[in-house]
């Protein structure tokens, strides 16, 4: 090889070197899916942290947590993702609303959780995590009817019993 072609070829080899990383770079972060960051709202429940378990196409699993009132960030799977809340006393799930132009598409909401796949891996996603409070059970008209008449019944065993006392008294 002349002198004169060594330096071509080092840059050459440079630039085929760079080229390289950055494509091995971009593998990499279309590999990883979206970036995707959730707010956990859930009011009056302030510190309450809330478990989430995740599945992927059956091949994956994976757990994450979340704070009322806080965030957290990963990433989504470019294959759909089951993702479900565990359940904490006096909260009930109540959806996820995601800003449009993510890269994250929900593609189901479920009673407690929802299905997620990325599709866009250069465009972020910023969700929100919604929770309402379980009130407590008040009984139904029917449930009261039935209070009433096993208190009726009640009255009147109580009447019958006083009056048989009575009849044995006298």
């Amino acid at each position: 090889m002349h002198r004169k072609f060594a330096p071509f070829f080092s840059l050459v080899l440079f630039v085929t070197v760079v080229l390289g990383f950055f494509f091995v770079s971009a593998e990499k972060s279309a590999a990883q899916g979206c970036f995707i960051e959730v707010t956990k709202i859930a009011p009056g429940a302030e510190g309450q942290v809330f478990e989430f378990n995740g599945v992927v196409e059956g091949q994956n699993i994976f757990t994450f947590f979340v704070a009322a009132g806080e965030s957290t960030s990963g990433f989504a799977s470019p294959d759909p993702a089951t993702i479900t809340e565990v359940p904490v006393a006096g909260w009930e799930f109540g959806g996820i609303e995601c800003e449009p132009g993510g890269g994250v598409v929900i593609l189901e909401v479920l009673e407690d959780g929802w299905v997620e796949q990325c599709v866009n891996p250069q465009a972020p996603t910023f969700c929100t995590i919604f929770n309402d409070p379980v009130a407590a059970a008040i009984p139904t008209l029917s449930e009261w009817g039935m209070i009433a008449a096993a208190a009726g019944l009640m009255m009147v065993g109580a009447w019958f019993v006083l009056k048989r006392k009575k009849a044995q008294i006298v």
